[in-house]
């Protein structure tokens, strides 16, 4: 210390051309938030790991950007036109703004029911946006500069603009809480020392603190990949401005001590820094100690804090070498124009409390226990990750996301999605199968309103491709085919009675033209008599005229023979068209008889030739005296026809006996195609009694709601349109498939992140034994990735909380050398730190009305608060270990006297630059400053003054155990 008097002058250059140097090597602040400072989940999380899946099909930075078109009254024809203007002109400048795809009813009809509000108040579409290296902000503005000139009203949003607006809120509050803080400290040091001097040492000790350690840290960042987040450079404005006050306040007021007894400046800074100095190191350890511990954090924003411990390091290093040069340089100007002598006040409140607590020890614990018991049980640790409630609701984004809210529910904004990896494509009806049961499976889960996927593009279920309603489409099928089964059966029936009907006619036909073969026979025989008689007839003629009377007689019985024989053809033509028409269907056999009938016809007409020539013949021969010649010519002519009339006589016969054998075989097939007809019949009745069984399957298939089966025809999956909703829902691989899960709840709220492991469980039991029960499954999302910061902040709060009692605790072992103190002192600041956590849930969730307490508050009041906290009490018990001549209580009673005013106006000035911080806006920036706040006022008025003397006096020696005093 006494080489630091000395150099006084070159300790100050020394700190200039430091803070120079650093100020000009170190990056901006800000911009390093801006690029590191996002809240990511670890690796091996379930929302990172699915992250990290889309990244290796998407690229990083690809997202989805929600577009809602609104009107507050109803939509009108005008708007609707305006919102696809607007969407045209996303598709002509789709490069420019990275925009992969567009989601809308205006391009896919089937999505309205889905884009747009049964209301008609509001119009949403989808945007896939690759970011790139632009930033976030950037990004933002140049989406919403493409819609300018859209009449309709209209806001883009997603997770990160919501987060990049938290980061300009952040930045705000940073500019507001370093302006507040500064005057605050400025007045409260001028009214504690009443001095225009004093309150400049402070703030110039504090400032070159800070300037120094934001420069630091910037480095360590930039280089080193420390830690960062929004709020870091928010708690080393807070914490270095805050405990650096104290801590000169502290050293101001033993310095001022010390001058009162007229020792010598150098003398009065050594015994300073003797005594005040010593508490001022053990307690800057203590809370460094504290914020170090943040750095076995697993998780990046709490982590980010413990830059603090390297602000404190350079705070520390400031007091010890520029505090002095002030001292030295100013010595009893310090505190000028204060005319009033250099003596330390003693604090009438402390020793007023100090005197009732040690006088009165149950009263007091109790009225320590009514102002704590009743709000430590009234914390119930009801966290919120809701970050719309941190920025306001004029915001942009977050506005955009309380219009669709309202009109489509909140989790169309922000669905969850499930991401698969498999080591194969997923794009045959198999993986479908199995796609289609993850759905069912996720739709079951509570608070689920829908879930999209391959089977579902739309959020419901592609119906077509459903076995229940492809069973139900097979089963009005089967029943037409029933119906048609039947009336064959029914005509069958009736075909086989008609032949059998016809069956006699048939057999009578047969006999018939057995009779017609028999007739035909001796027609020919009759002819060829005939034929004889004609010869003699002629031989007669040629020997003259004495045979005439017996030529007619034979002509006039060649006559009526011929006439009985065209008789018998007239009867056969009869019988053959008979059977013709008893041949329906029977087209091979009709066509025969025909045939038949066309030469009988041939026949008819010559018979009746022949007879007309027999009559001619026999009025010649009445002739034949007058004109033998003539008689003897037509007798010729007679003689010459008649063979050709016997041939095709012979050929009639021939014929007919072939129809005879027809008949005869098809009197047997006509039998049994009578029977196979019938048999037939009965067939097709047990057919259609089996499509009657299936078509009764069939319907209590489709109506059974325990049929999970899922089949699209090879041809859809070839189809184009089908092609590109398998482009939406798998990776060009074909290997990594995505599902998006929509909740019916905000997907920031508490009950819907209480439904990510439900989403987990279900998507195990639907893989469960099939080809993607070995498959990478992770869910992402906002909802998965809060669900996951809970979990980790969880296990890093039991972790921190552990290691800061144990540092904290070992540096108060070592400083009051007892294992008592530090023990009551850890338990009076628990008991602080828990108690204005229930005041704060009181008063933000049963009085304002917010959905909780910010689930980072917790930790960070926790660290705070016991880094803080423990401050005051190494100042109060430091104090109590240097009179030793003292009895315990007088002991006590004293130290409370000296230090009360001290850690009052330091709880004040601490409190107050946290108090600063309130202005920001940020919601978890502001409970974590009026817990600091409260906490503090609680420890410095209730329980350091009420609690702690009584303890003390209580353990009398025992308060150095093991140690001596």
């Amino acid at each position: 210390m006494k080489a630091i008097i000395k150099g006084r002058w070159w300790v100050l250059l020394s700190w200039v051309l430091l803070i120079a140097g650093l100020f000009y090597i170190s990056p901006n602040m800000a911009d390093l938030v801006r690029e590191k400072g996002n809240i990511e989940v670890p690796k091996g999380y379930s929302s990172k790991i699915a992250s990290q899946l889309l990244a290796e099909v998407d690229g990083k930075n690809r997202s989805q950007v929600a577009l809602v078109f609104y009107n507050d009254n109803k939509l009108t024809e005008g708007d609707i036109q305006e919102a696809k203007k607007a969407i045209d002109l996303l598709e002509q400048k789709k490069e420019s703004l990275g925009i992969t795809e567009i989601t809308t009813h205006f391009k896919d009809s089937q999505l309205k029911d889905m884009m747009v509000s049964k209301d008609g108040k509001a119009i949403l579409a989808s945007l896939g946006v690759h970011r790139g290296d632009k930033k976030a902000s950037a990004l933002s503005q140049d989406l919403s500069k493409a819609l300018d000139g859209i009449k309709v009203q209209h806001q883009f949003t997603s997770d990160w603009m919501i987060t990049d607006q938290l980061m300009k809120s952040s930045e705000e509050g940073v500019k507001k809480t370093e302006g507040i803080t500064v005057a605050f400290i400025l007045i409260v040091l001028i009214l504690v020392f009443r001095s225009a001097v004093a309150p400049v040492i402070p703030l110039l000790t504090v400032g070159f603190s800070y300037l120094a350690s934001q420069s630091i840290v910037s480095i360590l960042i930039d280089r080193f990949d420390f830690p960062i987040s929004n709020n870091t450079q928010m708690f080393l404005v807070a914490i270095l401005f805050g405990i650096g006050t104290d801590y000169c306040i502290l050293l101001l007021s033993r310095f001022k001590e010390e001058l009162s007894d007229n020792r010598s400046v150098t003398t009065a800074i050594l015994e300073t820094y003797k005594s005040a100095g010593r508490t001022v190191f053990f307690s800057g350890i203590a809370v460094m100690v504290g914020f170090a511990s943040i750095g076995f954090s697993e998780f990046n924003l709490y982590r980010s804090a413990s830059a603090v411990a390297v602000g404190i390091a350079v705070l520390l290093l400031a007091l010890f070498t520029l505090v002095p040069f002030f001292m030295a340089v100013l010595g009893k100007k310090i505190y000028w124009p204060s005319k009033k002598k250099l003596d330390h006040r003693e604090s009438k409140l402390w020793g007023m409390a100090g005197r009732f607590s040690l006088s009165k020890p149950i009263l007091s614990l109790l009225v320590v226990a009514i102002i704590c018991v009743p709000f430590i049980f009234a914390y119930g640790s009801k966290l919120t990750f809701n970050s719309l409630e941190e920025v306001s609701k004029d915001a942009p984004p977050v506005k955009a996301f309380h219009i669709i809210e309202t009109s489509f529910g909140a989790g169309e904004s922000m669905p969850t999605k499930v991401v698969l990896k498999n080591d194969e494509r997923m794009d045959s009806n198999d993986y479908l199968y199995i796609t289609e049961n993850i759905s069912r499976s996720l739709e079951k889960v509570n608070l689920v309103k829908s879930v999209r996927s391959i089977t579902r593009p739309i959020g419901k279920p592609l119906e077509e491709f459903l076995i229940t309603k492809q069973s139900e489409e097979l089963e009005k099928g089967v029943g037409k085919g029933k119906e048609g089964v039947s009336k064959v059966s029914d005509e069958l029936h009736k075909t086989s009675e008609e032949l059998s009907k016809q069956e006699p006619q048939i057999k009578r036909g047969v006999g018939g033209i057995n009779d017609l073969v028999s007739g035909t026979s001796r027609l020919q025989k009759g002819l060829t008599e005939l034929q004889s008689g004609l010869a003699r007839v002629d031989n007669g003629i040629r020997q003259g005229t004495a045979g005439s009377v017996e030529i007619k007689k034979g002509l006039q019985e060649a006559k009526a023979g011929a006439q009985g024989l065209l008789r018998g053809y007239q009867g056969l033509y009869q019988v053959y068209k008979e059977v013709s028409l008893a041949l329906q269907g029977q087209e091979a056999l009709k066509s025969k008889m025909m045939e038949a009938n066309a030469d009988l016809e041939g026949l008819i007409a010559q018979q009746k030739g022949l007879i007309k020539g027999l009559d001619d013949l026999i009025k010649g021969v009445d002739r034949q005296i007058a004109g033998s010649k003539q008689v003897a010519a037509g007798q010729g002519e007679i003689v010459k026809q008649t063979p050709q009339l016997t041939k095709g006589l012979s050929d009639i016969n021939d014929g007919q006996k072939r129809l005879l054998k027809e008949y005869q075989a098809l009197t047997g097939q006509l039998g049994k195609l009578s029977s196979g007809l019938a048999e037939g019949a009965k067939g097709l009745d047990k057919i259609s009694g089996g499509l009657g069984d299936a078509q009764n399957y069939l319907t209590g298939l489709t109506d059974s709601s325990g049929v999970d089966g899922f089949y699209i025809p090879d041809d859809v999956l070839e189809n184009k349109d089908f092609l590109k909703v398998l482009d939406v829902y798998l990776s060009p691989d074909r290997k990594t498939m995505t599902l998006d899960v929509v909740f019916k709840t905000n997907p920031y709220a508490r009950e819907t992140m209480n439904q990510i492991d439900d989403v987990k469980d279900a998507i195990k039991r639907a893989t469960k034994g099939t080809k993607l029960e070995n498959a990478t499954v992770a869910v992402g999302g906002i909802t998965s990735a809060s669900a996951d910061l809970n979990t980790m902040s969880n296990q890093d709060y039991a972790r921190t909380v552990t290691l800061m009692i144990m540092g904290i605790g070992l540096i108060l072992v070592f400083v009051f050398r007892s294992i008592i103190m530090p023990a009551y002192i850890l338990g009076s600041l628990l008991l602080t730190y828990y108690t204005t956590l229930g005041m704060n849930e009181v008063l933000f969730i049963n009085i304002l009305g917010y959905s909780g307490i910010s689930w980072v508050v917790p930790f960070f009041s926790f660290v705070i608060l016991m880094a803080l906290g423990v401050d005051y009490s190494i100042f109060l018990m430091d104090r109590f270990n240097e009179y030793q001549d003292l009895t315990v209580a007088d002991a006590m009673l004293l130290s409370m006297k000296k230090m009360g005013s001290v850690i009052i106006s330091a709880a004040i000035i601490l409190g107050g630059t946290f108090a600063a911080m309130i202005p920001s806006g940020m919601l978890s920036l502001v409970q974590i400053a009026l817990i600091i706040l409260i906490g503090l006022l609680l420890y410095t008025f209730v329980v350091l003054p009420l609690l702690i003397p009584v303890l003390v006096k209580n353990f009398g020696k025992a308060n150095w155990w093991p140690f001596r005093r």
